[in-house]
């Protein structure tokens, strides 16, 4: 579950003021003040969005006697899982090498010597990037037949964060309005305008989707579910209110 959030201000709920714009003096005559009312509503709301890119971290790891024979096997399986990856349909800019580490493997030492290095290790991981959700599960076990030994997770994401924060913006307001007409007409006022408007929101909480798992059945490739992303958004409204 990824969530990203922006702190947002506190304030009570639903507030009431009434203010006036000070008096103006000029010779001989005195402005009479100009009473002003304000209503201070917090809206929020949250949508949910189906994501539309996934990102795959996989690769394998290799043993040999020595780090040239190690990487060299490495080296093959990689390449054959990128041959796989692109022929299944992901672009090559889509495939980018996240880690290649090359370690000894060590043996067991004794009090009187150290550990002898009895072969190399190599480690190669590549991030995939998959534009089309469907394909996930068939790419993930396209990638093991192709030598990968090594899969470090599966992220989901909505591309335009966009849609959701102005989707969850315009309920928040609808939200507020709302509560503001529940307060006014019972007292007899209505909003005359809005004064002010603060925006605040939080977003990117990944939720189970219930129903829907992307898998083939025939042949079976490994389900996977990508959630829905939540976006909510949080906003303070100042009314202008009046009969």
């Amino acid at each position: 579950m990824r969530k990203y959030m922006l702190p947002y201000a506190v304030a009570i709920p639903v507030a009431l003021a009434m203010g006036a714009v000070g008096f103006l003096s000029a010779p001989g005559k005195t402005a009479r003040a100009q009473a002003v009312s304000t209503l201070t509503v917090q809206g929020q709301a949250t949508v949910n969005l189906t994501p539309n890119q996934a990102v795959l971290n996989l690769g394998d790891v290799a043993n040999a006697k020595t780090a040239a024979q190690a990487m060299a096997q490495s080296n093959a399986i990689t390449q054959a899982i990128i041959h796989r990856l692109e022929a299944d349909g992901v672009a090559a800019k889509d495939i980018q090498t996240s880690g290649l580490n090359v370690n000894p493997n060590y043996g067991q030492g004794s009090a009187t010597a150290s550990p002898p290095i009895t072969g190399y290790q190599v480690n190669d991981s590549l991030t995939v990037t998959v534009n089309q959700i469907s394909l996930v599960g068939r790419l993930i076990d396209a990638a093991m037949a192709s030598g990968a030994n090594q899969i470090n997770g599966v992220t989901f994401s909505v591309t335009n964060v966009s849609i959701g924060y102005q989707q969850a913006y315009a309920e928040a307001i609808k939200d507020a309005e709302s509560q503001a007409q529940a307060v006014l007409t019972p007292l007899g006022e209505k909003i005359l305008g809005v004064k002010s408007v603060s925006l605040n929101n939080n977003s990117g909480v990944v939720l189970p989707l219930n129903g829907q798992i992307f898998a083939s059945a025939e042949p079976a490739h490994t389900p996977v579910m990508p959630g829905q992303t939540q976006f909510s958004a949080h906003v303070t409204v100042v009314y202008r209110i009046g009969r």
